[in-house]
Order: C-alpha cells, then sequence, then structure tokens
C-alpha cells in the first residue's frame, strides 16, 4: 500500500500598513532638529546690453519655435535659460515661466 501524501495549501497573509512602514531615525533614538531654511526668491533682471534676460520655465516644452528666421528651441521645466526680451515676453504671456 502507498503512502497518500497530502499538500496544505496555506493562504498568504495580507500585508498590512505595519509591514509597509518606515523606520525614522527617531524610531532609534535618534534626536532630530528641524532646520528653518529662508525661501530664496529670485529677483527680476533688466535685459543686458544685447537684450537677452534669464527666465526659468514652468513648463517643459520641446521644439518651441519661434521668430522669421525660424529659431527652435528646447525648454526644460526648471531650467534656467538665456533668452531674448521678445521670447521672454511671448513665454510669459502664454504661463510657461515660472515666478516666485
Amino acid at each position: 500500500m502507498a503512502a497518500r501524501v497530502t499538500q496544505q495549501h496555506e493562504e498568504p497573509e495580507q500585508a498590512t500598513e505595519d509591514d509597509h512602514a518606515v523606520t525614522t531615525s527617531a524610531d532609534l533614538g535618534f534626536r532630530t532638529r528641524e532646520i528653518e531654511v529662508d525661501r530664496i526668491e529670485e529677483v527680476p533682471q533688466p535685459p543686458d546690453e544685447q537684450g537677452f534676460v534669464i527666465i526659468r520655465m514652468a513648463e517643459t516644452i520641446e521644439e518651441f519655435t519661434y521668430g522669421n528666421p525660424h529659431m527652435s528651441y528646447n525648454l526644460k521645466q526648471g531650467h534656467r535659460y538665456r533668452v531674448p526680451v521678445h521670447i521672454a515676453q511671448y513665454l510669459d504671456a502664454l504661463g510657461y515661466l515660472y515666478h516666485n
């Protein structure tokens, strides 16, 4: 007579919030200090001698074309660029520039 082997399938336990908790330095007994940092505000600069200004993009624009002859730009969110005043004014009117 052959012995009969049966397997019992156990249901996996459901994960709880405690299983995904993040251990902080305070949990380990370290003291934490809060550091107060002043907000950095950019002061708008007047155009330079060549008529350029520094802008910071609030949104990314890929292959932005402007003017005749056509000038093409790839502008990334958060990056600063030196552009002619008329392009800065155009982008600002469309809401693409970052302001504090």
